[in-house]
């Protein structure tokens, strides 16, 4: 929940920043007495599996399955024991192919997928004793603005995209937008159009507290956490932490929503989940011009309570690209490269 999420609508590297505004990096909120190092509890070589371009993984009891970036057998589910694999679903127009994936989502036992340009939310069933995968529709989404990253919640959806005047929207089971959150605010973005801040927060990640009552949302192209209410389907922001902007250009063609980034814009966020207690947030604060394109592998898991105190701060032997928790077996685990693809896994350790 990522995500082919970076690429798209972005146009990165310009060589100047326009802001002089006041920064702060996340770290700096946690102190060495709350920091820790931690080592993986288990490692899963992709290779052996052949997946090859992993993208998001969640566990399920026989094993993982896992969202690929690659045209043909985009879903790969893992067995573990006995080991074996299966790989299905491929980009196109025809039935049980995709056109433009974006969310990969694990709701209770079932795991569902977003089609951008079919806009249409599919559940992933597994037929024929799980061994072939199967799309089968679940919503078809008929709101007039563009969702691009959703959460499926018991009354509707909580969505980042393209929408008028919002960053994020509550979209009720009737498709309308009954609620949404107002743009963080930066003096770089000011003379920006409401579209062209759509294209740079269109990658915010969403957490969904267990009894669907607070949300956290935590943006990758700058340092901004939003914790929110949700009731009655009305967001309502109670804190926000607003760490750093982004460093980018104005979009230098009328009508063109590109957004240019500076070589120096630090990534921020690219993975969040939670609990009833605890919102885990993966970050990276690394830059193009120091990391290329290792920019999104992330070293940091910085955990918050829902009032948004900062709680600890775990420092990861290797680096993760993507966040997933299981809340059962209290593990934080994700997709990291090394350099091909393998699942990371790390024990939480007592909070």
């Amino acid at each position: 929940m990522r995500h082919v999420y970076f690429g798209i609508y972005v146009l990165m590297f310009l060589v100047f920043s326009c802001s002089n505004e006041p920064t702060s990096d996340p770290l700096d909120d946690f102190s060495k007495e709350i920091s820790f190092n931690i080592s993986p509890s288990r490692i899963i070589d992709l290779e052996k599996f052949d997946v090859f371009k992993p993208e998001i993984v969640y566990k399920l009891d026989s094993g993982y399955i896992v969202k690929n970036q690659t045209d043909n057998n985009m879903i790969s589910r893992i067995y573990t024991s006995p080991q074996r694999v299966i790989h299905g679903i491929n980009r196109g127009e025809a039935p049980n192919e995709l056109v433009s994936p974006s969310s990969f989502i694990q709701k209770d036992n079932d795991i569902y997928i977003y089609d951008i340009a079919k806009r249409c939310i599919y559940r992933i069933d597994f037929l024929e004793e799980d061994s072939i995968f199967n799309l089968a529709e679940y919503k078809q989404l008929k709101v007039k603005e563009r969702p691009f990253l959703i959460n499926l919640v018991s009354k509707g959806l909580v969505a980042s995209g393209i929408f008028n005047k919002a960053w994020i929207a509550f979209i009720d089971d009737s498709d309308k937008i009954v609620s949404t959150l107002s743009y963080p605010s930066f003096k770089q973005i000011g003379n920006f159009t409401d579209i062209e801040k759509a294209s740079l927060f269109l990658s915010t990640l969403i957490a969904i507290k267990p009894n669907e009552e607070k949300i956290v949302c935590a943006t990758q192209k700058c340092g901004v956490l939003s914790f929110c209410d949700i009731e009655e389907k009305k967001i309502k922001e109670y804190k926000q932490i607003k760490y750093y902007g982004p460093k980018v250009g104005t979009p230098r063609k009328e009508g063109n929503t590109t957004i240019a980034f500076d070589r120096d814009n630090k990534i921020g966020f690219c993975g969040v989940a939670c609990d009833d207690n605890y919102v885990f947030v993966l970050y990276s604060g690394r830059t193009f011009n120091t990391y290329a394109t290792l920019s999104h592998h992330c070293e940091h898991i910085l955990i918050y309570d829902w009032s948004g105190k900062p709680i600890k701060h775990l420092i990861l032997e290797k680096p993760l690209y993507t966040l997933s928790y299981d809340s059962k077996k209290k593990v934080l685990y994700g997709i990291g490269y090394n350099p091909e693809g393998i699942i990371l896994e790390y024990n939480l350790p007592d909070l």
